[in-house]
């Protein structure tokens, strides 16, 4: 129960001024599996007495809110990389490349900071626990969906290719370093 709040008639929480309990969510027109998601995320917090109002936006205009920081709450990805640093730095960091949600922590940029400095592994798994640490406690992103690698590949003439057997990169299309890394693995057949 959130304290003050009442559910009114609708069974949404109001304030005591009357004010309901609402947000809007933003997500991008057309990208199905989001657009289903909000619905989704729309109608369990509805049963729990909180409104929130999908807009499905052309990319553009999302893009502008969520960069422009204009929004209650908006869906979105995060970007990676071949470790954990990657993903910690483009969305948490202050001065990330994705940091949509304006975030300003010394934790996280010490934290960071830390990682760069040194090649060894123990001391860079510290760094990124203490990230892992303070994302689950603060919250300041929820994920949501750990999405599946959509990839192809045909074996009739180069081998190589990340397998589930061989993962070596994420082999997605969105990741901008990923075809340089497989076409140095790759082998033609006839070689073989």
């Amino acid at each position: 129960r959130i304290q003050g709040y009442k559910k009114n008639a609708s069974g949404i929480f109001e304030s005591p001024s009357g004010k309901p309990l609402s947000f809007s969510l933003q997500v991008v027109a057309g990208w199905s599996d989001w657009d289903e998601q909000a619905d989704l995320i729309a109608n369990e917090l509805k049963q729990i007495g909180i409104q929130v109002t999908v807009h499905q936006l052309q990319q553009s205009a999302y893009t502008n809110l969520l960069v422009t920081k204009k929004y209650d709450l908006a869906m979105s990805w995060s970007n990676i990389g071949p470790t954990p640093y990657y993903y910690y730095e483009n969305m948490l960091a202050s001065n990330g490349g994705w940091n949509v949600e304006g975030l300003k922590s010394t934790v996280v940029d010490t934290a960071l900071s830390n990682f760069e400095k040194t090649t060894n592994l123990s001391q860079q798994k510290k760094q990124i626990y203490q990230l892992e640490k303070y994302a689950a406690e603060q919250l300041p992103t929820i994920p949501l969906v750990n999405n599946a690698i959509w990839y192809e590949y045909s074996t009739a003439e180069y081998t190589g290719w990340p397998t589930k057997d061989n993962p070596y990169v994420d082999p997605s299309i969105v990741n901008n370093f990923t075809p340089a890394i497989i076409v140095s693995k790759l082998r033609p057949v006839s070689d073989q």
